[in-house]
């Protein structure tokens, strides 16, 4: 969750055991069982590598990297920036260096060499290469690295931009990674430190320069995206050329997401951040689940047979997850699912080189200013930091592959035809919940239930199951699991039993959205004050005649009203805790604006 001064929830230390004890052979059954309403399952991320690939370590002898962040150069060697012991560039930061691997992209052991280019930034979060330039986002800036003799050094830097504030207190104002997609650079700049010193019943307040992603061309020209993200750590171009991020858990971030970035959308997060009255909330694309503590950047696989998804890894724990995704009614959604163990220390960062092979950037800070994740009490063995390659194999494996969304259901494709416990409806535990963004400190599953599929129709190929599940939502997280029979036609039981999908939409059916006017002016026209017993009451200034609408983030409309000359409008016993877009309609004048009820 990318924080400081924070307590684990309390289920932390059951998934500590899961992570950290034990040893032995890679199987379905190293994962923890778990028997729910007479559902024998396995579930939590594996231990031990993916059976599709093999994992070494990219280190060379006598290194020590911290990674955080890589990128390719145009003949296969990896640029890597790395940081130092303490993220505190007050005293100094961590004299962050950038290295080259030479042929990174065809090694098959850690026996390659290193030059070292630059030593010297305090907070370096994040490296991209556009032409065969370095570019590494510290803490106040995006910078060049520039070889002016020709040595094949750097011999001084030159900032592209500088970012808006800088911060001597935590990654909270800093930063975040950096990547370079046709001719613009896209960088995360978090929020979450201005909540620092407010409590439960404080209003909103906004800020212009944070919580946002900054875009910038070769010129530095620079400009704000989508806004209202907390904690943004990881950005990825997807397969279809559209910009990701990861949003850390907390704050008005009920746990850790994957969102769609676009220009004019808003991510939920009030406080602290860049937003406009104009702004229309966007849901997340994929929610994690509650057991994944720290996303950071995401990569597409471009071979394999998982080519198209995408795979995260989780700062504060060794586990990689993928994400498959597909559009509904226009807008992306889609299911997680674990991936891979094996890993040194939690991966910040990753690479990927065309084939399939994966790069884990991985770092851990040790720190005494009650950093968690340093913390032996809440780590209970010490983990690291290193860089890692896993080469993918192409090595027999059965789990799922991909879920889509169908009107009465999913269709879950598999790597290998499944057996016939997959016809069998009863071989489905679900559950479906949803998450509300609230001031307070991460978020409950909301609504819970749990589902029947009542049937489940087999491919002839055994590839796909097509399940029929009474009583799905739109707006709900929707948990899979298989049975611990579940098998392949050939005996081999999964390599992971559990996938978590977003069903923002059913295909073709209506979700009830409604968008109000995208015109915007000044607002002026209305103001919005507590009320003591919670609610809001909206008090409109306008001479003339206006109609009043207000919708939740969800586009739900909760009041409609019309009138004439200055009016109040409560609306203390209709409205929930969280945020409200209240529009204001008046000839041919359209005025907005954000509320926060608590």
């Amino acid at each position: 969750m990318l924080t400081w001064f924070r307590i684990p929830r309390g289920y932390l230390p059951l998934f500590a055991f899961l992570f950290f004890s034990g040893s032995g052979p890679a199987s379905a059954q190293d994962l923890y069982p778990v028997s729910e309403g007479g559902f024998p399952t396995f579930t939590g991320p594996p231990r031990t590598v993916h059976p599709a690939y093999r994992i070494f370590s990219l280190t060379p002898a006598g290194f020590a990297f911290k990674v955080t962040g890589m990128d390719w150069m145009s003949n296969g060697d990896l640029a890597v920036v790395t940081i130092g012991d303490t993220v505190f560039p007050e005293i100094g930061g961590g004299l962050g260096d950038v290295y080259l691997l030479k042929g990174a992209r065809n090694a098959v052991s850690n026996a390659i060499s290193v030059t070292h280019l630059y030593s010297g930034f305090k907070v370096p979060l994040g490296l991209a290469v556009a032409g065969d330039q370095i570019y590494v986002s510290d803490f106040n800036g995006l910078e060049k690295l520039v070889d002016r003799d020709g040595d094949g050094r750097t011999d001084t830097l030159e900032k592209l931009i500088a970012y808006p504030e800088k911060s001597t207190v935590s990654f909270g104002l800093w930063n975040a990674n950096v990547i370079h997609s046709g001719n613009r650079f896209y960088t995360a700049l978090g929020a979450y430190h201005y909540v620092d010193s407010l409590d439960d019943s404080a209003a909103c307040l906004p800020n212009p320069k944070r919580g946002t992603i900054h875009e910038t061309d070769l010129e530095g020209n620079a400009g704000f995206l989508g806004s209202g993200l907390r904690e943004p750590n990881g950005l990825v171009v997807s397969a279809d050329g559209e910009l990701f991020a990861t949003d850390n858990d907390g704050e008005w971030v009920p746990s850790n997401k994957l969102v769609h970035i676009r220009k004019g959308a808003f991510y939920g997060m009030c406080v602290g951040t860049h937003w406009d009255p104009i702004l229309e909330y966007s849901p997340p694309a994929v929610w994690f689940p509650h057991l994944l503590r720290s996303p950071g950047q995401p990569v597409v696989v471009r071979s394999g047979i998982y080519q198209g998804q995408m795979v995260v890894g989780d700062y504060a724990l060794l586990t990689l997850s993928r994400i498959f995704l597909e559009k509904v009614g226009g807008e992306y959604q889609g299911a997680l699912f674990p991936f891979s163990g094996g890993l040194t220390s939690g991966a910040l960062r990753l690479a990927e080189d065309g084939k399939g092979n994966l790069y884990l950037g991985e770092m851990e800070i040790e720190s005494t200013e009650g950093w968690w994740y340093g913390d032996p009490k809440y780590r209970p063995t010490h983990i690291g930091y290193g860089l890692q390659k896993m080469i993918y194999t192409g090595d027999p494996v059965f789990e799922m592959l991909a879920v889509r969304a169908t009107p009465k259901g999913f269709a879950i494709d598999f790597t290998s035809p499944a057996g016939p416990s997959a016809s069998d409806p009863r071989n489905y535990r679900i559950q479906q919940w949803r998450h509300e963004p609230t001031f307070r400190y991460g978020g409950d599953m909301l609504d819970l239930q749990t589902l029947r599929a009542d049937k489940a129709d087999l491919s002839p190929d055994g590839k796909t199951v097509i399940l029929d599940i009474p009583g799905l939502k739109a707006d709900r997280v929707v948990h899979i699991q298989l049975h611990q029979d579940f098998r392949s036609r050939d005996g081999m039981a999964p390599w992971t039993y559990e996938t978590w999908y977003t069903l923002n939409a059913i295909p073709s059916g209506e979700i009830g959205v409604v968008t109000p006017s995208p015109d915007s002016g000044p607002m002026t026209a209305f103001t919005v004050a507590h009320e003591a017993g919670g609610g809001i009451r909206i008090r409109v200034s306008l001479p003339e005649k206006y109609t009043l609408g207000v919708w939740n983030l969800r586009g739900k409309r909760i009041l409609s009203g019309t009138g004439e000359g200055p009016k109040d409008f409560p609306l203390e016993a209709v409205l929930p805790e969280g945020l409200f877009t209240i529009s204001l309609e008046a000839g041919k004048r359209s005025y907005r604006g954000l509320a926060r009820s608590f």
